[in-house]
């Protein structure tokens, strides 16, 4: 049974898109405290803005890749009236 919700979480799209944005944000949080302990302050400062920066593009990633998918789809197909 256990083998069986594994191979179902496993070929299912919405759980391996949270595992992989979790992977990322998880390696954020692991990396901070690296670099906190063993780069001078100007490093640092230029890491957190790197940090800020993925941060935000995942939140525009989440936000609209299906907003522009859905924007493509509708410029890419053929319209009612091409149809009949």
């Amino acid at each position: 049974m256990l083998s069986s919700i594994g191979k179902r979480l496993w070929n299912s799209p919405l759980a391996t898109t949270w595992t992989a944005t979790a992977a990322q944000l998880m390696s954020l949080v692991l990396v901070i405290p690296l670099i906190l302990g063993r780069f001078p302050a100007e490093e640092v400062e230029f890491w957190l803005m790197l940090n800020s920066l993925l941060i935000l593009s995942l939140l525009v990633e989440v936000g609209f890749t299906s907003t522009f998918g859905r924007l493509c789809l509708l410029y890419t197909s053929p319209s009612p009236r091409d149809r009949g």
